[in-house]
């Protein structure tokens, strides 16, 4: 289950900005709802890593991969935006 929620955080805000990036004609607006996108989807995992498991190491391990995820995903998602709005030559 866990790693179910790990791939959901690291893979829907990206699939997001892959299929909004067409559809909304700035830049900083779709960051903007990748990354609140990508914060819920975040805030889920750890609620739900917070009631799966009852000893700390657990869920200090899976709450350090969700950030990593979270991150990454970030990361990935800004550069996918700048790189597509910049090749498409939209503002």
């Amino acid at each position: 289950m866990n790693v179910t929620m790990l791939v959901l955080v690291l893979l829907v805000p990206i699939c997001f900005g892959i299929a909004r990036v067409n559809k909304v004609p700035k830049k900083s607006v779709l960051i903007a709802q990748s990354l609140g996108l990508g914060f819920a989807v975040f805030l889920i995992a750890s609620i739900v890593s917070f009631f799966v498991y009852t000893d700390a190491l657990n869920m200090l391990v899976f709450l350090f991969l969700y950030t990593a995820a979270f991150l990454l995903s970030g990361l990935i998602n800004i550069g996918m935006i700048l790189v597509k709005k910049r090749w498409i030559g939209d503002s």
